[in-house]
């Protein structure tokens, strides 16, 4: 029996090493990281002044350092993190090129949609992985004007390869969720799993983020622009695991080589928001150079590098983004 009971806590034990379960944020001063004692109170002042702001956390070198949950949220809550679901995405294909399912980043396309008609083979013609990541794909579509009728739609990728290609792959960027869902096809088709479950065994059980869940459309393909909800604390696990270097207790969950250049400028934009890298928005704050995961309604994941900062935001907040860029450059303020 003793020997039963032995066998069974190793397993126990190997499963929470291999799982993360036994990571758990630990809530620590910040003077203990080189922050001002008073760094609580300056992002209260900035981030108080909505009550949109549901709930944010900041950490930093592993460690909780401030969060915040506006009755009713708590930590148990799950948010919606819309367009932040790109980010998830791009990391697993980051995995399946690391594991060999897509050959890399210049494969074309349409390998994976041997069945598309002749009209929807012009559509794909020269577009890769690497445009689908960085929204420079060609296809006419954004979701400003797109998003009802796309959503409405009965099949939502045949939607998307019936619409002109109007540019050439790589020349002009547009913001379209329906970029991501053709990756989240991709990935589906060359797994052989569904988008969540693939998610679930390669990315968010090695990390422990339990809180995931995923939407998928019509005919079962994952909602992998827009349909993640997440807790909090899981939205800054994420963002840890790319400080991290992708790396998760020992184990290289994510290649090194993307959680560096994930967050380059891939498309530099005449805008004064952000640069675009691979799923990720890059820009610089007050001379630290940050990636970022930006779901619609202010839902944020923040990654500092040189600062070794996470932040985490869910909102439902339509206005100005200025809010959250004031919390972030405080936060680097006070980091220097």
């Amino acid at each position: 029996m003793k020997k039963i009971i032995a066998v069974f806590a190793a397993a126990m034990l190997f499963a929470a090493l291999v799982f993360g379960e036994d990571f758990a944020w630990k809530r620590e001063a910040a003077q203990a990281h080189g922050l001002p004692s008073d760094i609580g109170e300056r992002l209260h002042k900035i981030l108080d002044q909505t009550s949109d702001i549901h709930a944010w956390a900041f950490a930093k070198d592993g460690a909780l350092i401030e969060d915040f949950y506006r009755p009713p949220y708590n930590p148990q809550t799950r948010f919606a993190i819309h367009s932040c679901s790109k980010s998830i995405t791009g990391t697993l294909v980051a995995i399946a090129i690391e594991q060999g399912k897509i050959k890399g980043l210049d494969q074309l396309a349409s390998d994976y949609f041997p069945y598309a008609t002749a009209s929807q083979k012009q559509t794909l013609k020269n577009i890769t992985i690497r445009h689908l990541l960085t929204n420079t794909s060609g296809i006419a579509v954004s979701d400003a004007p797109n998003w009802t009728e796309w959503r409405g739609s009965p099949n939502w990728v045949e939607w998307i390869l019936n619409r002109p290609a109007p540019h050439r792959p790589g020349e002009v960027f547009s913001y379209a969720t329906q970029n991501t869902h053709l990756l989240s096809y991709i990935l589906q088709n060359a797994t052989g799993e569904k988008l969540f479950d693939y998610a679930k065994k390669n990315l968010f059980d090695k990390i422990g983020m339990k809180s995931a869940v995923l939407s998928s459309d019509a005919q079962g393909i994952g909602d992998g622009g827009n349909g993640y909800t997440l807790t909090v604390e899981d939205m800054l696990r994420f963002g840890q695991l790319y400080l991290n270097g992708g790396k998760w207790q020992g184990e290289q969950v994510v290649p090194e080589y993307w959680t560096r250049e994930a967050g380059l400028a891939h498309v530099k934009r005449n805008a004064s928001t952000a640069n675009y890298g691979w799923q990720f928005w890059v820009r610089e704050f007050n001379g630290a150079d940050t990636f970022f995961a930006w779901g619609y309604a202010g839902q944020f994941i923040f990654i500092i590098p040189s600062r070794k900062i996470v932040m985490a935001f869910a909102s439902s907040h339509t206005g100005s983004v200025a809010v959250y860029f004031n919390a972030v450059r405080a936060a680097i303020d006070a980091s220097k």
